[in-house]
């Protein structure tokens, strides 16, 4: 091997150790941005939590009569968890997007102009790719709101029945052992 072969080589050597360490370093980053999200996104359920509670709490009891109890529950679980989600993978993704947006194109320029050129030219596709998926994880998450609003009132309503059963069956031993008493 000649001097110049030797030399390549190790440059080589170095843009990759560089490479990998970057890597690592962004992985370390991204790590703790995530859980800052996470921890965030929590804190955020937790006083949605608190404040749908205290406001379900001051509505009369009219309106607890007229309302499914299944739709409160979901308000108070899936819409709530669903916020949490935008919250902490949204924002995280959206972002870390934007970063890649800036960062990588300047990357691929200083390696090839041609590589940037020939990214670019599909860029135009992406929007109508996530629009027409988001639309499809939209339509399939409203069929299964409705989905869990009628298995929670049902759900509900088999605990309610099961509920009066049981007091009916209490009633029944309580009479029984008054006649008992009475007869003896």
């Amino acid at each position: 091997m000649c001097s110049s072969d030797l030399a390549f080589m190790h440059g080589m050597w170095v843009y990759g150790l560089v490479l990998v360490l970057l890597v690592g370093l962004t992985g370390c980053f991204r790590y703790f941005m995530s859980m800052g999200f996470a921890l965030g996104g929590i804190t955020l359920t937790n006083d949605l939590r608190k404040r749908f509670f205290s406001h379900t709490q001051r509505l009369s009891a009219a309106y607890h009569d007229r309302t499914k109890a299944g739709d409160l529950m979901n308000l108070a679980t899936s819409d709530i968890n669903a916020l949490r989600e935008f919250y902490w993978i949204g924002l995280w993704i959206g972002l870390d997007t934007i970063c890649y947006f800036v960062f990588v194109p300047a990357f691929m320029a200083g390696i090839s102009a041609k590589l940037l050129l020939a990214s670019l030219l599909t860029l135009p596709l992406i929007p109508l790719i996530v629009s027409r998926l988001a639309g499809r994880i939209e339509d399939r998450y409203e069929k299964m709101q409705a989905q869990l609003d009628v298995m929670s009132e049902r759900a509900r309503e088999s605990f309610s029945g099961a509920k009066r059963s049981e007091e009916h069956t209490s009633e029944l031993q309580s009479l029984r052992h008054l006649v008992c008493r009475l007869l003896l």
